[in-house]
C-alpha cells in the first residue's frame, strides 16, 4: 500500500504476532477478509495498545464474537489518535451492534458499518449523538420506522456526510429524512437503491435543496422520473449542490429536457451522472447544447443508447471540446474502445478510484475493455491499480464474475490462464525462463527439455500455445514419451479449459477420500448408533458439519480444499431425511467402481450450514444462479440416490436439479446414474406438489419453472423413469 497504509490481504495464521512490529508506524491499517477470527483477538488487542500513531482500522470479513467486538471497540474508544474505523461487510447482528457501545462515547471522522444482518438504526442514531461527522450505514435494512430516530439523531449532531445506499427506506421515511435536513450540518447524502421513493419525494427534494447544506446528492436507482425531476429542478440554480447523480433512473428525453433547462443556470453543479437513464439521442443532442452552457466539469452519460451514432459521437466530442468538461464518458458500454481504452480511459478510471464505473464495464460484459485488461500484462494491470483502492485480485475476481455468464469467453480464459502462467514461470526464473520464446527454446534444447518437471512442462504446453512447437519436436523425436503425452494433452485442451473454468465458478466440490474420511468421521461419532435410522443426513449436518462450519466460518469443502476448489464431476442429489449409511455405502461404492473417483457435489457440504439466513444468503432469490444448478452445469454426471423411507422427488429442490439436468441433455447423453432402492416406483406423486422446507425457495421455484414454460407432465414423465429405473442405470 501507500507509505502509510498497511494492508492485509492474505489468510492470517493462528498467530500473527512477529508482524505486528511492520504496522506500528502506520496510520491506516487494514484487515481485507484475512479471516480474522476470535483466536486472533489477542494480536490484534496486542497491536491496538501498542500502535501510537493509528488514525484509521479498516476490519471486513472478520469472525469475531460480541465480547471479541466488544473489546476491539474499546481499545478504539480509549486511542487518542484513531479517528476512523471501517467495520462493514462483518455480518454484524444485534448482540454485536451492542457490543460496541463503546464507539458511542466519542466522536468519530468517520464510521462505516455496512452490510450487517440486523437493523442498525439504534447504532446509527448512538454514533450521531456522539458528534461523528461521517456515517456509511450501507446495506443495514434501515426501514422508515427508524426515520423518526435518525431525524432526531441528526438535528443535534454534527455529522456532514451520510450514506444509507441499499436500505429499505421507502417515499415517507425518505421525506422526513430530507425535511429535516434543513437545520443539519449534512453536505454529503447517499439514498441510492432505495428503489420504493419514487416521485413522492419531489416536494421534501425542493425543500432540502433549497434550504439544506447539500453539496453533493446521489439518488441512483430510487425509481424517479421526469415527473420527480419537474419537482425539484427549479431550486437546483439556487441551490448548493455540486454533484448530483442520477443513474439508472428513468429519466427518459422528458427528464433530460427539464433538467437541460436549468443547467446553465446553475452556479455550484459541477459534476453530473446520468449513467442508463434511457436517454435517447434526440434528447442528448438538445443536453450537449445545454452542457456547453453550464459550469459542468464531469459528465457521466454512459449506456443510455445501445447503437449510439456517429454523428451523435461528433455532437459530443465537439461538446467536450467547448465547454468546461474536464472528465466525460459517454459512449455505451457495449461499445467501449474509443473511449474506454487500457492506455487512457481505464488508466482514468482506476486511478480516480471510479470503482462503480468499472464494476459495471465488466459486468455488463464489455468484451473491449476486458479484452484490453486481457492484452496487458498482470505487471500492467496491477500498476493501474496501485493508485486506486483496488487490488488486483478483485479485478480477477470481477473478471470471474463475468466469466461465470460466459464460460467459453476466450478472453477471459486467456487472461486467467496468463495469470496462472506468470506465478507458475517463478520457479523456472533461475533456469532463464521469462517468455513463450524461452518455452520455445527448451523444447529446442533436449538437456533442458529432459530437465523440466513434468507438471510444468504441462502446464506450459497447456497454458500457452506451443501446439506447432510441439509438434516439430515430435517430428524429430517421435518416440519421445514426454512429447507425445504433451500432444495428447493439447487434444485435451477443451476439457482443461472447461475444468479450469469450473474450478473458479465458485462452486465447492469434495473428492471421494474426502468424502471416505467423512464418513469415518460420522462413524466414529455415533458409534453403534452409526446404522440407526435415526442417524439422518439432518442429524449429521446438526451434530457434526454446523459445528465445523461454525468455528471456522467455512463450508466443509473450503475447509478442505481451501482455495484450490476441484471441479464438479459428479453432483449428487438426493433427500436429506434418509439415513446417512445407506446414503454414504451408495456414495462410496459408486465412486470405488471408477478407475478415479469423481469429485462429488453434496449440498450439505458444499454450502457453509447455519441458521436460515446464512444458507438463504448462499442460495440467492434466483433458481438459475443458486449453487445446485451452478454446479450442474460444471458437472459429467448426475447421481440419484434414493432411499427407502422418502421418495426425494417429493422434493421440490430435487425436482428442480432434475429438470435442469434434463434440460442441459443428462438424460439423452446417459449421464444420469441412479443408486439405492427402488420403493417409489410405483409413486403416481406429482411434482406440482412436492415441497420445500423453506416456502419461499417453492415459489421462488415454481415460477422459474412457469417463466421456463416447463410441462408438468414432461417432468413427471422424467420422474417416473427415474423412480422405476433398476439401481445404477442411466
Amino acid at each position: 500500500g501507500d507509505d502509510d497504509t498497511f494492508t492485509v490481504t492474505k489468510r492470517l495464521p493462528a498467530s500473527f504476532q512477529k508482524g505486528i512490529e511492520k504496522w506500528h508506524g502506520q496510520s491506516r491499517v487494514c484487515f481485507k477478509r484475512c479471516g480474522l477470527v476470535q483466536e486472533h483477538l489477542q494480536h490484534l488487542v496486542c497491536f491496538l495498545q501498542r500502535a501510537s500513531g493509528l488514525r484509521s482500522l479498516q476490519i471486513t470479513g472478520a469472525k469475531l464474537d460480541p465480547a471479541g467486538w466488544h473489546s476491539v471497540a474499546e481499545l478504539l474508544a480509549s486511542h487518542s489518535t484513531v479517528e476512523e474505523v471501517d467495520f462493514s461487510n462483518n455480518d454484524l447482528d444485534e448482540q454485536e451492534f451492542i457490543a460496541l457501545s463503546p464507539l458511542y462515547e466519542r466522536p468519530w471522522a468517520s464510521v462505516n458499518c455496512s452490510n450487517s444482518k440486523a437493523k442498525a438504526s439504534s447504532c446509527l442514531f448512538n454514533l450521531l449523538r456522539c458528534g461523528t461527522r461521517r456515517l456509511v450505514f450501507d446495506s443495514c435494512e434501515i426501514d422508515d420506522a427508524a426515520i423518526p430516530g435518525l431525524v432526531k439523531g441528526i438535528q443535534d449532531s454534527k455529522v456532514e456526510s451520510l450514506s444509507l445506499k441499499g436500505n429499505r427506506i421507502q417515499s415517507r421515511g425518505a421525506c422526513e429524512l430530507l425535511q429535516s435536513l434543513a437545520a443539519s450540518p449534512v453536505k454529503v447524502l447517499n439514498l441510492s437503491q432505495n428503489r420504493g421513493l419514487g416521485s413522492g419525494i419531489a416536494a421534501a427534494l425542493e425543500m432540502a435543496l433549497s434550504r439544506s447544506k447539500l453539496e453533493e446528492l446521489d439518488l441512483s436507482s430510487t425509481s424517479l422520473g421526469p415527473d420527480a425531476l419537474r419537482g425539484f429542478v427549479a431550486v437546483l440554480p439556487q441551490s448548493s449542490l455540486k454533484k448530483l447523480v442520477l443513474d439508472k433512473n428513468r429519466l427518459r428525453a422528458d427528464g433530460a429536457a427539464v433538467l437541460g433547462d436549468v443547467l446553465p443556470s446553475c452556479k455550484n453543479l459541477r459534476e453530473l451522472s446520468l449513467q442508463r437513464c434511457h436517454i435517447d439521442e434526440e434528447a442528448q443532442r438538445v443536453l450537449a447544447a445545454k452542457v456547453e452552457q453550464s459550469r459542468l466539469r464531469h459528465l457521466n452519460i454512459l449506456d443510455n443508447v445501445r447503437d449510439l451514432s456517429e454523428t451523435m459521437r461528433a455532437r459530443w466530442r465537439t461538446c467536450a471540446a467547448g465547454s468546461r468538461l474536464e472528465t466525460f464518458l459517454y459512449l455505451p458500454i457495449a461499445e467501449g474502445p474509443d473511449v474506454l481504452q487500457l492506455s487512457s480511459d481505464l488508466r482514468f478510471l482506476l486511478k480516480n478510484a471510479h470503482l462503480e464505473t468499472l464494476r459495471e464495464l465488466l459486468v455488463e460484459r464489455d468484451w473491449n475493455t476486458i479484452e484490453a485488461i486481457a492484452a496487458a500484462t498482470p505487471t500492467e494491470v496491477g500498476e493501474l491499480c496501485s493508485d486506486a483502492d483496488l487490488s488486483m485480485t478483485e479485478v480477477v475476481k470481477f473478471v470471474r464474475a463475468v466469466q461465470e455468464a460466459e464460460p467459453q469467453n476466450e478472453l477471459l480464459i486467456k487472461f486467467l490462464r496468463d495469470l496462472n502462467l506468470q506465478r507458475a514461470l517463478v520457479p523456472l526464473q533461475d533456469r532463464g525462463v521469462r517468455s513463450v520464446d524461452d518455452l520455445k527454446r527448451i523444447l529446442a534444447d533436449e538437456v533442458l527439455f529432459n530437465e523440466i518437471a513434468d507438471e510444468s512442462r504441462l502446464l506450459y504446453a497447456e497454458a500457452m500455445d506451443l501446439k506447432r512447437a510441439v509438434e516439430s519436436r515430435a517430428e524429430k523425436d517421435p518416440d519421445n514419451v514426454l512429447v507425445q503425452h504433451m500432444l495428447k494433452s493439447n487434444a485435451a485442451s477443451s476439457r482443461r479449459t472447461s475444468e479450469m473454468a469450473r474450478a473458479i465458478s465458485g462452486c465447492f466440490a469434495v473428492s471421494h477420500e474426502q468424502f471416505v474420511e467423512l464418513d469415518a468421521e460420522v462413524r466414529k461419532h455415533y458409534g453403534t448408533k452409526y446404522r440407526s435410522a435415526d442417524v439422518t443426513m439432518v442429524t449429521v449436518v446438526e451434530d457434526i458439519i454446523k459445528p465445523r462450519c461454525k468455528s471456522t466460518g467455512k463450508s466443509i469443502a473450503e475447509q478442505l480444499n481451501g482455495k484450490a476448489k476441484l471441479a464438479v464431476e459428479t453432483f449428487v442429489t438426493h433427500s436429506w431425511r434418509e439415513p446417512w449409511a445407506p446414503f454414504a455405502k451408495a456414495i462410496i461404492e459408486e465412486g470405488t467402481k471408477n478407475p478415479r473417483p469423481p469429485n462429488l457435489f453434496i449440498c450439505s457440504l458444499a454450502l457453509k450450514q447455519g441458521d436460515e439466513a446464512t444458507v438463504k444468503a448462499q442460495v440467492g432469490g434466483n433458481v438459475e444462479t443458486a449453487p445446485f444448478l451452478k454446479a450442474l452445469r460444471e458437472a459429467n454426471k448426475l447421481l440419484v440416490v434414493r432411499n427407502g423411507i422418502e421418495d426425494i422427488y417429493t422434493r421440490m429442490w430435487c425436482v428442480a436439479e432434475l429438470v435442469f439436468a434434463s434440460d442441459l441433455g443428462f438424460e439423452e447423453t446417459g449421464r444420469i446414474d441412479v443408486v439405492g432402492p427402488d420403493n417409489f416406483k410405483g409413486s403416481t406423486f406429482g411434482c406440482k406438489d412436492a415441497r420445500c422446507s423453506k416456502p419461499g425457495d417453492k415459489k421462488m421455484i415454481e415460477e422459474w419453472m412457469e417463466s421456463k414454460k416447463i410441462s408438468q407432465s414432461r417432468i413427471d414423465e422424467v420422474v417416473r423413469r427415474i423412480r422405476s429405473c433398476p439401481s445404477r442405470q442411466g
